[in-house]
């Protein structure tokens, strides 16, 4: 039990320190960026029931002509928002290769006052 206490607290301290150099990265715009794109994802899956996907990464690069064991650190954030199914229309061809919105094979009614008595009079 006591082992993966210390290994608990040895994750901690890594996590601790990963999440120390995201806050850091750029002047604090990655972690504010990350944050703005985890809000559209989140409200995106909210409003769509779909789901969305916020990716972020570190790049390491290394940086030998800086001295031994420098590296550049370069965040990068990149959301994908689920998007609505767009709306869609029904329309059909007609024999003239046409789009019209009411199906040409169907039956036109004309609608009219039927003979007698008026709707009001009754």
């Amino acid at each position: 039990m006591a082992e993966n206490r210390n290994q608990t607290a040895e994750v901690d301290a890594v996590r601790m320190d990963a999440l120390d150099e995201m806050r850091g990265l750029q002047n604090g715009q990655f972690a504010y960026n990350a944050s703005a794109e985890l809000q559209k994802v989140l409200k995106a899956v909210r409003e769509t029931g779909k789901e969305g996907v916020l990716k972020i990464a570190i790049k390491v690069v290394p940086r030998p002509k800086l001295g031994l064991g420098a590296v550049e650190l370069i965040g990068e954030v990149d959301g994908k928002a689920p998007r609505p199914d767009p709306e869609s229309v029904v329309r059909f061809i007609n024999e003239k290769d046409e789009l019209v919105k009411d199906d040409p094979r169907q039956q036109h009614f004309t609608f009219a006052e039927p003979p007698g008595r008026h709707p009001a009079e009754l």
